[in-house]
């Protein structure tokens, strides 16, 4: 038969992968429930062997049985259905297993298509009529709904009607094959049943019109079925499905008549594949364009669908109030079509956006009084149990207890009962298995995990479900102190997750990367606690910059073992690698690696004397407006996640480093006038704090640094915006007063910067400064500043003095340096300079303002001349265009604000400037942590570049001497603050 697609092999697979699942293990207050449970579990175990005997029967007799206790049971009425008709050819028998089914689940298409062509078959016109109707109404794109519709009404004497639906069938029909087999077909059966009804004189007329259709459509039909030959996963790339699409869809608007289906089709097509190429603008704009031909069509039902899944991508990219719009949207045009099980699910995608941000409360009526009704009147088993582990949350929340039980009962009984599909099983498994972790019950939670990695089927081993339960595997395992079964789900995670990792585009892997990145951690405090420190020091590396060093050339897979890195030490170094990802997680331990040439220790945060906690309502006066985002919660303590992170010592450590602001006598590059009026140093706290930390980083390893001069520090989360130099040791003197101090982003990169370094042989040196900021009106904007930075205010400059001196200071030990100041210093002339991949730079200097946006690293940037007028730059030399640039400089020197900052990525580091500058060929730079004073980065900058030229020293030794200079007093008792001195870092080689 035509709508059938053979069901039975993937039911009987389905309850025999359900069978080597072991049975849940949740107490139930029912005994009832425990005895509906196995009884039901029994009943699909007779059915299977049924099955292999080829008993059909039997397997009938079963059915029924198992129907009592779950007459929704799709897997039961599917299996039993198609028995009935593919294998005894029983139209009876399968419509009364349909008949069943479509009560049961009046709003599956599946079932209600089948159902009103049965009930045609077999004569019954008047009971297939609401169905046909129905079935068309549920989707509007299937011909076979379509169709019988139209024979519904063809065989009622609606003649009219009819016509239009054969022709809508048509429409969606690309090939004369197709029609043969679908309504051809159609017309030859009905006319053998319904002799008088006229379907042969129809079969000729259709059939005549549709080789019509198929002449006049040629061109767009051709395109579609190319389009419908290569969109086969591994065929052909999203990029060229979707220039096939765009093509069709042109082709499609030039047509007359139009066909709108087939352009609907086109636009949410493209919707949906150029949202997975990240272009969620253009995805949107196809989207939305195919609402008002969807409202020309009163396709409500079709409404819904482009309304969801737009709500879909702005809850995605997490712009949550257009999600909830869109959601809402789709709740009603699903209300409108009558499909009452997507609008539950509309309603539910409102209450997870509530809950996303924080909207618990709002979000529980949604859940409690539409969503769950609505899905238990109409038997959405396995999308209710979504609805009812939001519910057991909310309650664990509460420390409602028995609510929470109340819940996981329904969502074990519902899944047990019904057979639900193995990709709810895992959702309700890792429920389980999370519910008993919190209960200290590791067995119970282990075995839920374990049934979590069984329920997934090998051929989706290698996806991100199958990572996460290995994870969660691992995880409990390491709550139970076996490092050594921890360790193998966690190398098995880690498989997954570098295969996963080489399929994406360099942004994807970012996300990736960082939200995975605990999975090292939890590998090297295996590791650790197996005794192996080389482990811990292959899993700390393995977690680090591996897009960094794919954007630089680099291979992942060219790993660095300690051995190797010891051996190429000097005696002189010690490497410090700290990781503090996931200040969350309830298992993980920050763990800090330290590694001369002949040594190596490992400590654990847990392990140190680390006790300070500055937080509460007595500890808050340093907090000022410039922080407003910070003051708020920290004042006004709540039990938000917010809070909860800020209440991080480590996170207050580094505010207290960025509060050390200069005095309104001193102009900072870019603060602007009203945040440098009265700022009050807190070096007292800022240094009890330091103090506190080196005791933690440090103080463990001193031995370790007896004879040591340089420290290569590689950080981890929020370290990575903490200056070392500033922690003060017992006798309270600074980090950089004793150590060289560099940065490196990893091992791996610092060795392919060490390799690059070779070829670095070039003279030339580009200084760049003293910009020119003209103060633009609303017209330069709309010509130059971008959407990003008008909408930041990042658009007006002030003007920096001290940068022409500091140009000039600096280019007379480079008689030939390229300098660009004044009206020169633009981002034209700037990238001209870079054309040819053939010219080394031993140096590239900025003084200039910096601008820093944490949420879009691609765009923060350095600012050169803003000038009114159009222009062919907008003066923002941004990260984004950096990185496809060609910069082999020895090193890039960004005197300016911030621009060691950016979006952090765990296990990926800081994004921003500096990652850009590495990707573009810079083999070292020096960054600044915060905004700096301008008068005061002028001398720091002269003094290092007075070193480096007549000392010879290198850049790395002469910022830790211009530092001493700053701290001794050198320079005036204001400029000792480290405000002026601490925030400029040396990262690379």
């Amino acid at each position: 038969m035509k709508k059938q697609t053979g069901l039975t092999s993937f039911y009987f697979r389905h309850f025999i992968s359900l069978l080597l699942i072991s049975p849940l293990f949740i107490a139930f207050k029912s005994a009832a429930q425990s005895e509906k449970i196995s009884r039901i579990k029994t009943l699909e175990k007779e059915m299977i062997a049924a099955y292999y005997q080829k008993d059909f029967d039997r397997i009938f007799n079963i059915g029924d049985s198992a129907l009592v206790i779950a007459p929704a049971n799709k897997r039961i009425l599917g299996s039993c259905f198609d028995i009935a008709w593919n294998q005894q050819k029983d139209t009876s028998k399968a419509l009364h297993y349909l008949k069943i089914a479509v009560e049961q689940h009046p709003f599956d298409k599946y079932f209600v298509t089948n159902y009103s062509w049965l009930l045609l078959l077999n004569g019954q016109v008047i009971k297939a009529l609401p169905v046909c109707t129905k079935a068309y109404h549920l989707d509007r794109s299937s011909v076979s709904a379509i169709i019988n519709y139209a024979h519904s009404m063809s065989l009622m004497g609606i003649k009219t009607l009819a016509s239009e639906l054969y022709e809508e069938a048509m429409a969606l029909t690309t090939s004369m094959d197709a029609y043969l087999q679908s309504q051809d077909a159609d017309y030859e059966i009905l006319h053998t049943l319904y002799t008088d009804a006229g379907f042969d004189s129809i079969r000729s007329a259709e059939k005549k019109k549709m080789q019509a259709a198929l002449t006049h459509y040629a061109n767009a039909n051709k395109l579609y079925n190319d389009f419908e030959a290569k969109n086969i996963k591994g065929k052909s790339t999203k990029n060229e499905i979707i220039t096939i699409l765009n093509a069709g869809l042109e082709v499609e608007k030039k047509q007359t008549p139009q066909r709108l289906k087939r352009i609907s089709k086109y636009l949410t097509t493209l919707g949906n594949t150029i949202y997975n190429t990240g272009q969620v603008k253009t995805a949107i704009k196809n989207y939305l364009e195919a609402i008002p031909i969807n409202l020309q069509l009163k396709d409500y039902a079709e409404l819904g669908k482009i309304y969801y899944n737009v709500g879909v991508i702005y809850k995605n990219i997490r712009t949550l109030d257009s999600a909830y719009y869109y959601f809402d949207g789709a709740a009603y045009y699903y209300s409108m079509a009558g499909e009452k099980l997507d609008e539950a699910g509309a309603y539910d995608a409102m209450a997870m956006v509530l809950n996303i941000n924080g909207e618990m409360e709002r979000a529980l009526p949604i859940i409690k009084d539409k969503v769950i009704p609505l899905m238990e009147k109409y038997n959405a088993y396995e999308d209710i149990i979504d609805a009812y582990l939001f519910m057991s949350d909310y309650y664990r929340d509460k420390k409602q207890e028995d609510s929470v039980q109340y819940y996981l009962e329904k969502c074990v009984e519902t899944a047990s009962i019904n057979s639900v599909v193995n990709e709810k099983l895992v959702t309700l498994y890792n429920q389980l298995a999370v519910n008993a972790s919190r209960k200290k019950d590791f067995s119970t939670a282990k075995a839920y995990q374990l049934m979590v990695v069984d329920a997934i089927p090998e051929s989706e081993y290698m996806t991100l479900r199958n990572l996460q339960a290995l994870q969660g595997t691992g995880v409990i395992y390491y709550a139970e102190k076996n490092y050594d079964s921890a360790k193998y789900y966690f190398e098995k995670a880690i498989e997954i997750l570098n295969t996963i990792r080489g399929t994406l585009p360099f942004d994807e892997k970012l996300r990736f990367l960082s939200a995975n990145s605990s999975l090292f951690n939890y590998l090297a405090l295996c590791h650790y606690h197996l005794g192996n420190q080389a482990g811990v020091f292959d899993a700390l590396e393995e977690s680090r910059s591996l897009v960094l060093l794919e954007k630089m050339g680099g291979m992942p897979v060219n790993k660095i073992s300690l051995a190797q890195l010891q051996q190429k030490m000097k005696d002189d170094e010690l490497y410090l690698l700290t990781y503090f990802s996931n200040p969350d997680d309830t298992f993980s331990e920050k763990l800090i690696m330290s590694i001369d040439k002949y040594t190596t220790q490992v400590k654990l945060m847990s392990d140190s004397t680390f006790i300070f906690g500055g937080t509460g309502a007595a500890k808050t006066s340093h907090i000022d407006t410039m922080f407003t985002n910070f003051q708020k919660s920290w004042q006004n303590p709540t039990d938000s996640s917010e809070n909860k992170f800020l209440k991080k010592t480590l996170l207050i450590f580094a505010v207290y480093m960025q509060l050390e602001l200069a005095k309104a006598s001193d102009a900072s590059r870019g603060l602007k006038p009203e945040e440098k009026q009265v700022k009050i140093s807190h070096s007292n706290n800022a240094r009890a704090i330091g103090s506190a930390f080196y005791q933690a980083l440090i103080k463990p390893f001193e031995k370790q640094l007896v004879n040591k001069k340089k420290i290569i520090i590689i950080p981890d989360g929020q370290l990575s915006f903490v200056p070392f130099e500033i922690l003060p040791d017992d006798n309270g003197k600074h980090l950089t007063e004793k150590y060289t101090i560099s940065y490196q982003p990893s091992i791996k990169v610092a060795d392919l910067l060490a390799k690059r370094q070779k070829t670095y042989t070039g003279t030339k040196v580009v200084l760049l400064g003293n910009p020119v900021y003209a103060e633009l009106t609303d017209t330069d904007l709309q010509l130059g500043a971008r959407p990003a930075y008008r909408s930041a205010e990042a658009y007006q400059w002030n003007y920096l003095p001290e940068t022409k001196t500091e140009i000039d200071s600096i280019s007379k030990y480079y008689k030939e340096a390229t300098v660009l100041t004044n009206v020169d210093c633009t981002e034209e002339k700037f990238k001209s300079l870079f054309t040819s991949t053939t010219n080394k730079y031993a140096l590239v200097h900025f003084a200039t303002h910096g601008h820093v946006i944490d949420n879009d690293p691609g765009l923060s940037s350095v600012i050169l001349n803003q000038l009114s007028g159009k222009r062919k730059e907008d003066g923002y030399l941004t990260a984004n265009e950096i990185e496809k640039m060609k910069i082999p400089a020895q090193l890039v020197v960004l005197s300016a604000c911030q621009t060691g900052k950016g979006m952090l990525m765990q296990g990926e580091g800081v994004q921003g400037l500096s990652s850009s500058f590495m990707v573009a060929g810079a083999n070292s730079l020096i960054v600044s942590l915060w905004s700096v004073a301008d008068k005061s980065t002028r001398i720091f900058m002269q003094e290092v570049y007075k070193i480096v030229n007549k000392e010879g020293l290198s850049f790395k030794a002469a910022i830790q001497k211009v530092k001493g200079f700053f701290i001794a007093g050198k320079f005036g008792e204001e400029y000792q603050k480290p405000y002026y001195w601490a925030p400029f870092i040396y990262i690379g080689n």
